[in-house]
């Protein structure tokens, strides 16, 4: 059959409702069957392909910003602090606190040395840069 006339059937049966015999058919049809895992040839080409590549800083920039959270830390007086993902070590340096037990206590919603840390968000969504 041509691509064109498997376009056009495609096209025509297209939302058309499958019967529980056929869906059953396609489902034993599709086990066994990988997907999205890239074998160990097509990663090696994959990584080949980046070799040499250069991101630029813009994208670098926008792709931090993409992943930056932003914190509310309540220090055990009561004062609140709202820091960046990107400025999270040097607050813990200033307040002689261990970053990694800090993430934790956010990530088990405990208190770390009765400071209290809630993940606000994505910072590009609260301050929409």
């Amino acid at each position: 059959m041509k691509d064109e006339h498997k376009e056009k059937i495609s096209l025509a049966l297209r939302g058309k409702p499958k019967s529980p015999e056929h869906r059953e058919k396609i489902r034993q049809g599709n086990l066994g069957k990988s997907r999205g895992k890239f074998s160990a040839d097509h990663i090696e080409k994959i990584r080949l392909g980046n070799i040499g590549k250069v991101i630029s800083e813009e994208t670098r920039d926008k792709m931090r910003l993409a992943k930056e959270k932003v914190y509310k830390i309540i220090s055990p007086t009561g004062k609140k602090y709202f820091i960046k993902s990107c400025d999270l070590s040097k607050f813990c340096l200033v307040f002689k606190l261990n970053k990694g037990s800090l993430l934790n206590a956010c990530r088990f919603k405990k208190l770390y040395k009765r400071w209290e840390i809630i993940v606000l968000g994505m910072s590009k969504d609260i301050f929409k840069v």
